[in-house]
């Protein structure tokens, strides 16, 4: 019969840690097989596409949280005209 464990108490009166060693894991085996380079490319250049979209997006929507008026249009006492002035 094998004799009890003693756990080891802190100051504070918690169990201590007590470390434990990890085999690690088998190495990676090699690629059995190629890349398709235009399978490759193609995904990628989808994500960069939705990431180019994304962005515009968020910038097109935060313009509009910003300034949700963009365009005024501003009406002149000569001739009647019509001037469209962006703000900045």
């Amino acid at each position: 019969m094998t004799a009890p464990r003693r756990e080891r108490i802190t100051g504070k009166g918690l169990p201590k840690r007590t470390p434990r060693t990890v085999t690690p894991a088998a190495a990676p085996t090699e690629r059995t097989g190629s890349v398709d380079a235009e399978a490759l490319r193609r995904r990628l250049g989808g994500f960069h596409q939705g990431a180019k979209e994304g962005r515009r997006d968020v910038e097109a929507e935060f313009t509009e949280q910003t300034a949700p008026a963009a365009r005024t249009e501003v009406h002149t006492d000569e001739a009647g005209e019509t001037v469209e002035e962006a703000r900045s």
